[in-house]
Parts: structure tokens; C-alpha cells; sequence
């Protein structure tokens, strides 16, 4: 994939195969519960065999699991898309050798259980594989330390492919007893779970230490790849992560994970930095979070926790392709869309659309888009659009790029920064806000546009590229504000500007700021160039192809189960328009002229949702997708009328394209203005 394209979401979830693949052996048909006991138990239904479900089975008659640890089932069983229903403990208890158990329908599955357990298996090892399984209506439950659960299975050698989950919930109670849709804990470097779609589901932990997640809780050096979470809540009451990709990815690699009207907590405990939230994954290790989209998400983080929409924390890791709309982050330690808690590692290509960061009370907090608090690495294309970023607690550092900079000893970069029609706020004492960054104690903070946007603080240090730079080791260049507004409830703000300023139109408590030579003068067709193409062009112009392709991901999930009328209806649709019409700029107290740059913003506002397109006998996903996709058409298009205006209006007639500062070029230190 290219560095700036989104994942494909629109794969068919839950469509089970029911062909028969080649068998070498003569299959034996199932009809029935006593026959599918008998798997294993008679010499003439041997573990290796191979076996096809002819009619639907109530499996409360099954009285035992298929199967164990020191005989696995090693054969073929194929469902043809019949159901068993009613079961109350793992189908098989341990897969293994080429295992295989596919085409398979679960219905009121209700199992609990004091050790390992799942519902298609309580094991599945080495080259084992479960593949299109679909369930309803299902319960898996675990208590004691360790005793992973899954509606897959609890524990993942092999492979769990191709699963779709209506209505399942997943609970422990014992520590470290991690807990998935797909799978518990996934271990292994060829154990994969693909393709996961989970609606109306809710994993739960009780118990210290325990990673949950809908495509896996725990994942070690393996892969999570299309995970696909629609009104689910995965939650942590205690110390642990929890995400939905996955909880905790250590190695491995956690990919395209897409997550609508989703709900990711981790109460976290006393113990610093006790819980990791993330939509993508909790917490990575030297892993890989590749391709997190959010839609209407809401990540929490409470006790000692970090939270984020990408990752909750990150160390020696990847983190790259991040789209949210709509979605909230909130924790009490650092928070971020992109990362909340990230050390030595790389992010890029972090795009947020009318989404917040916020603290809850009474902590400080290290909020950001792009990186709540930055421990080392580098941080790229990060672009925010109608997002805000809020905290109210002494202490706090607040930023586009990241919120918090600070250790020493090791190399950071904050590169390729944009903010449009964004809000930095940090109103407790001793804080501090920027675009590039909040405080930042070194490191290489370049290129950063803010556009239509504000930063606000209350006796803070404020800055258009980095608010506070104590002892002036960061280098800050390449600073670009447009019709911006700095604003200090003291009324004595202290600002820095960075070198290399090219200033526009800003406004400080109120009054304008001269400009710099060039500083009105730059094309904007670009400004969006490393932003999420699903989302808006490289001239910031709409584009709704992520949403519909979400809408996509979500019609084949509704068309795997029988849904309420209601799911998805157009009322739960929050507006997350980017309509805004910029202040006019004060007169000139001196001159006596009007500093207004004229912007002719002839896009309506974007109009909520309503529930009159139903009685076009469309699907509730399919009106809720276009709902979705009007009002991201609208949601951008004031952004793309206005840069549009921008670098069409008058003073740039000639056609002349000022190039955009690129590495190479000296840095030219302009005026700092005091205020």
C-alpha cells in the first residue's frame, strides 16, 4: 500500500462457503447430536476424520467437547451452513495437524467454563484453522488466571478466518486472562485471525492484567488482519489494555481494523501507566498498527491510563494510517488520535475529522492529535480538520502534532503538521499549546500549517508551531498561520512564533498581528496532501469514499443475520460537519483599514440527518452509509471552498505558485512580535 492510502473495509463479512472441498477419504454425513458425539468415541469416527453436517443439530444434547490436548481433532469437519444450536461447552477442544472445522453456523451458544474456552474450539494449534463461521446470540465466560476466552476460540496457534459475530459477549474474571471475539490470546508467528466482523458485541474483563480486544486480546507475533466492529464495547475494569483490533499486540502485526459507534475502556488502576485504550491496538510493543479507521468511536481511559484512537501506547513500534471521524478520546494521563503514550517509534499519516481529545478531571493530562506525549521517534503527516483538543488541568500540554516533548536523550521529529478550522485549548496554570506541539524540550518540529484555527490557554505558553521551547533546543521552522486567533484569558499571552514565520491574518486576544513578507502570499492546493484520501483530497476537497465503503463492510454484516429495523437508523447519525465562516477581522486601531481578507463561503452548513429516506424501502445500513456519505461530502466542502478561495483570489492572479518550504532551503527568521 502507498503511504498515504486507506485499507479496503468493503470485504464480504460472514459469507460462509458451503462447498465441499476434495476429499481423499469417503465422508461421514452428521445428521444429528448423538452421531456428532460419537467423533473421537468410536473406532468408526476416528479424530482424523472426515465429516459433513447434513441437517441442523441441537448441541445442548452434545455432552462432550470433540477432542483434547493429547488427541486433537486432526480431521475435516465441513458445516455446509447448517447450525448448531444451543451449546453449552467448546465444539472441539483442541484442533491441531491440519484440523479443520468450516462452513459453520452457532446459534444461543451459552458456555462457561473454569479453563480455556471458545465456542467453534476451546485450542486451536499449530496449523489448525476455523473458517467461515457465523454465530449468534452467543456467551463464552471464563474464571481463573489465565484461562483465555473467545467466541473463536481462547487460544489461537493456528488460525481462526472469515468470522462473524451477532449479539456475542466474552467475559473473565481471573488475571491475565485475555479475552477476544475471534480469540483469546494469538500466538505464534504463523498464527493469524483474518477477517473478523463483530456487531452488537461486548468483551469484558475483570481481572488484573488482562489484554481484550474483538480480533484478538492478545497477540504475540501474530496477525490480526480486517477487523470490522459495529456497536461494540470492549472493556477493561481493572489494570490491563483492551482495543479492537486488539488488546495488546507484542511483535506481530495488528491491520485494518475499522470500528463504528464503538466503545473501548480500560478503568485502568493506582500503578502508573496501569491501562492502554486504542481503538487499533491498547498497547504495542515492537508490533505493527496498520490502517485504524474510527467512525462515532468513543476510547476511555480512566486511572493511570493512555488512550488513543491508532494505539493507546506505543514502544518499538509502528503506528501509520489513522482516519477518525467523529470520535472522542478521553483519559487521565496522555491521550491521542493517533497514539496517547509513544516511545521510540514512528507514526504517520494521522488524519482526524471533527473528532476531541480531552482530559477527565482532576489530572493533568498530555493531549493530541497525532501524539498525546512523545518519548522519542518521529511523527509525519499529521492533519486535523474540525477537531479540538481541550484540557482544563495545571500542568497540561495540548498540540496537533503532540501534546508533550520532553525527554532529552532521545531524537524526535514532528514533521508535516495541518490544522484546519482546529482548536488547541490548555486553561489550567503552567501549561502550554501549540500547533506543532505543546512543550517540546528538543527535537525537529518543520512544516506546520494552521489554518482557520485557534489556540487558547489561561496564563499559558502559547505557540503557532510549538507553545513552550524553555531552553530553545527544539528547532521550529517552517511555520505557517492563516486567519488563526491566540487568545489568553489573562490577557497577557506569551507566544512563540518559531523561525521561518509566515503569518496571515492572526489574531492575538483580539487584535490583529502584522503580517510577514510571503506570509499571505502561498498556494494551499497541497495542504491536505498527506491526509487520508478516504477522506478529503490533497486540496482538502470532500471525498466520502471511506464512509461508503464502511457502509459496504456494514451491509454485509447486517445481510449475514436477520437485524432490527433500527440498527444503524439515520437519528443516531451525529452531524460531523466542517461548517464554519470565519470571523471577520477587527478594523485596524492604526490605520483605520479592514484587515478582512474577503472568503466567500457559499456551502450550506451541513443539515442533520432525518428519517424520511427510509420509506425508500432501502436497508437502515444502506440509508444510514448515504446519511454518512452526505454529510461527509458537506463536511468538507466549506474547507475546499475556502482554501479554494484562497489560492484563487486576486493577490495570486498571475498564476504564480510560491513552492512550499522544503528541507533544503535556508531558514528565514522573521520578526518576533511581542504582544
Amino acid at each position: 500500500m502507498g503511504a498515504a492510502q486507506l485499507p479496503t473495509v468493503a470485504f464480504a463479512l460472514g459469507a460462509m462457503s458451503c462447498l465441499t472441498t476434495a476429499e481423499a477419504q469417503s465422508v461421514i454425513e452428521v445428521a444429528n447430536a448423538e452421531t456428532l458425539g460419537k467423533i473421537g468415541r468410536d473406532p468408526s469416527y476416528p479424530l482424523h476424520g472426515h465429516y459433513r453436517q447434513s441437517s441442523d443439530i441441537d448441541g445442548g444434547k452434545l455432552f462432550q467437547s470433540i477432542g483434547n490436548r493429547s488427541h486433537p481433532f486432526t480431521g475435516q469437519y465441513n458445516g455446509q451452513c447448517h447450525t448448531i444450536d444451543n451449546l453449552q461447552r467448546c465444539l472441539v477442544q483442541a484442533m491441531k495437524d491440519g484440523g479443520r472445522v468450516d462452513s459453520l453456523r452457532f446459534t444461543r451458544a451459552n458456555i462457561n467454563s473454569t479453563e480455556t474456552a471458545g465456542v467453534v474450539a476451546c485450542e486451536i494449534l499449530d496449523n489448525a484453522l476455523a473458517s467461515n463461521i457465523q454465530v449468534e446470540d452467543a456467551f463464552v465466560a471464563t474464571s481463573g488466571e489465565e484461562k483465555f476466552a473467545g467466541i473463536g476460540a481462547g487460544y489461537v496457534s493456528g488460525a481462526v478466518t472469515n468470522m462473524t459475530v451477532v449479539n456475542g459477549t466474552v467475559t473473565t474474571s481471573g488475571a491475565k486472562a485475555h479475552a477476544g471475539i475471534s480469540a483469546g490470546r494469538l500466538e505464534g508467528k504463523n498464527s493469524t485471525v483474518t477477517g473478523t466482523g463483530a456487531l452488537n458485541c461486548k468483551v469484558l474483563a475483570l481481572g488484573k492484567g488482562v489484554e481484550v480486544g474483538i480480533g484478538a486480546g492478545n497477540v504475540i507475533d501474530g496477525t490480526v488482519n480486517h477487523t470490522m466492529a459495529a456497536h461494540s464495547r470492549v472493556e477493561v475494569l481493572n489494570e490491563g489494555a483492551a482495543g479492537i483490533g486488539a488488546g495488546n499486540a507484542t511483535i506481530g502485526t495488528v491491520a485494518k481494523t475499522t470500528a463504528a459507534y464503538c466503545h473501548v475502556k480500560v478503568l485502568g488502576g493506582p500503578a502508573y501507566r496501569s491501562g492502554n485504550s486504542g481503538i487499533g491496538v491498547g498497547i504495542v510493543w515492537g508490533a505493527k498498527a496498520l490502517d485504524t479507521i474510527a467512525v462515532n468511536c468513543h476510547v476511555e481511559g480512566g486511572r493511570s491510563t493512555n488512550a488513543g484512537i491508532g494505539a493507546g501506547r506505543v514502544r518499538l513500534g509502528t503506528v501509520a494510517r489513522v482516519a477518525v471521524v467523529n470520535s472522542k478520546v478521553e483519559c487521565l494521563e496522555s491521550c491521542g488520535i493517533g497514539v496517547g503514550h509513544f516511545r521510540e517509534t514512528s507514526l504517520s499519516n494521522v488524519t482526524a475529522v471533527n473528532s476531541t481529545v480531552t482530559n477527565l478531571n482532576p489530572t493533568a493530562i498530555n493531549g493530541g492529535i497525532g501524539v498525546g506525549k512523545l518519548l522519542g521517534g518521529t511523527v509525519t503527516n499529521t492533519t486535523g480538520v474540525g477537531s479540538k483538543i481541550l484540557t482544563s488541568e495545571a500542568g497540561s500540554k495540548a498540540g496537533i502534532g503532540a501534546g508533550d516533548s520532553t525527554v532529552s536523550f532521545m531524537s524526535r521529529a514532528i514533521r508535516n503538521t495541518v490544522s484546519v478550522n482546529c482548536e488547541v485549548r490548555t486553561t489550567g496554570s503552567d501549561s502550554a499549546a501549540g500547533f506543532a506541539a505543546g512543550y517540546a524540550f528538543q527535537g525537529t518540529f518543520g512544516v506546520t500549517t494552521a489554518l482557520s484555527s485557534r489556540i487558547r490557554g489561561n496564563g499559558s505558553s502559547l505557540g503557532v508551531g510549538v507553545g513552550e521551547n524553555p531552553l530553545g533546543r527544539a528547532v521550529v521552522n517552517h511555520v505557517r498561520a492563516i486567519d488563526c486567533t491566540i487568545e489568553d484569558f489573562t490577557g497577557y499571552p506569551s507566544i512563540y512564533w518559531g523561525s521561518d514565520l509566515e503569518r496571515c491574518n492572526v489574531l492575538v486576544n483580539g487584535k490583529k498581528v502584522p503580517d510577514t513578507p510571503f506570509g499571505c502570499d502561498h498556494s494551499l492546493d497541497n495542504l491536505c496532501k498527506y491526509a487520508a484520501p478516504g477522506l478529503v483530497d490533497a486540496d482538502c476537497k470532500p471525498n466520502n469514499r471511506l464512509l461508503m465503503e464502511i457502509q459496504q463492510a456494514l451491509r454485509n454484516i447486517r445481510h449475514s443475520h436477520p437485524l432490527q429495523p433500527d440498527f444503524l437508523n439515520p437519528q443516531q447519525v451525529s452531524q460531523f460537519g466542517v461548517c464554519w465562516t470565519r470571523p471577520p477581522l477587527p478594523t485596524d486601531k492604526v490605520t483605520g483599514a479592514n484587515n478582512t481578507v474577503s472568503v466567500n463561503i457559499s456551502a450550506p452548513c451541513c443539515l442533520p440527518a432525518t428519517a424520511a429516506p427510509l420509506a425508500t424501502g432501502l436497508s437502515g445500513v444502506a440509508v444510514t452509509g448515504i446519511a454518512l456519505g452526505a454529510v461527509a461530502a458537506c463536511a468538507l466542502v466549506a474547507g475546499g471552498a475556502y482554501v479554494y478561495h484562497r489560492y484563487n483570489r486576486s493577490d495570486n492572479s498571475e498564476g504564480k505558485e510560491p513552492v512550499s518550504p522544503k528541507d533544503s532551503e535556508p531558514s528565514r527568521l522573521y520578526d518576533t512580535i511581542p504582544t
